[in-house]
């Protein structure tokens, strides 16, 4: 396991994340998409959070070195309450370190998360900047909020279709397990989140330009 639930005096549960990247054995080569980070929001379900760090611990060990490093961000660095009672130990703030060639932000369809303008402004430097920015969950309204989806797939589950397309039209919704637009990853949550990281982890992004891929339930 990549990580550990303690219950709190409280009877809270605390979900507590290790990297577990394993010690090199080889040098490793050079990755389009080798430096992730994880933003996790309000109400995420963790086990969205946990297929994704348990695919990419995985790839290390597999590859015997680390392939890819990974951080966990909130928006204010603080421990943060997800879905099903589990408290997430973030490793730093958004914006502290953009130094990225992923970004994944994870959300809950149906929560909203009143986020400010800081938060849109820092994925839209990202963009600018050339890194690939992913979605997952009702976190696909963030970026669209933020603009980053207007002309790019994006897969929403179905009974979301309509108050999608009607607060953002020019968004190209598939219903789809995961979409990958170019430099735009989205997925549905929950087990859907391990058929895409297994999609980025065979696919490294060496390529300057990605074919629309998309996986269809």
């Amino acid at each position: 396991m990549f990580g550990c639930i303690k219950v709190g005096k409280e009877g809270n549960m605390q979900f507590k994340v290790y990297s577990a990247e394993p010690r090199p054995k080889k040098a490793a080569p050079q990755r389009s998409l080798q430096r992730v980070v994880l933003v996790v929001l309000p109400g995420t379900a963790s086990l969205d959070t946990s297929l994704t760090i348990q695919a990419l611990k995985s790839a290390n060990a597999v590859a015997g070195y680390a392939a890819f490093h990974w951080r966990i961000a909130t928006l204010d660095g603080q421990a943060i309450d997800l879905e099903d009672g589990f408290i997430l130990h973030p490793q730093m703030v958004v914006g502290e370190d953009e130094a990225i060639d992923l970004a994944l932000v994870f959300g809950e369809w149906g929560v909203g998360t009143g986020q400010s303008d800081v938060f849109s402004c820092w994925l839209k430097r990202l963009d600018r900047q050339g890194v690939y920015i992913g979605a997952i969950g009702g976190a696909c309204y963030e970026l669209a909020n933020a603009g980053l989806l207007s002309g790019y797939q994006c897969a929403v589950p179905w009974a979301y279709h309509d108050s999608f397309k009607e607060l953002y039209p020019s968004v190209d919704i598939r219903d789809a397990l995961f979409s990958w637009d170019r430099k735009r990853i989205t997925c549905t949550g929950r087990a859907a989140c391990l058929d895409m990281v297994l999609n980025v982890i065979e696919h490294p992004v060496s390529y300057t330009h990605l074919r629309a891929h998309e996986t269809r339930e």
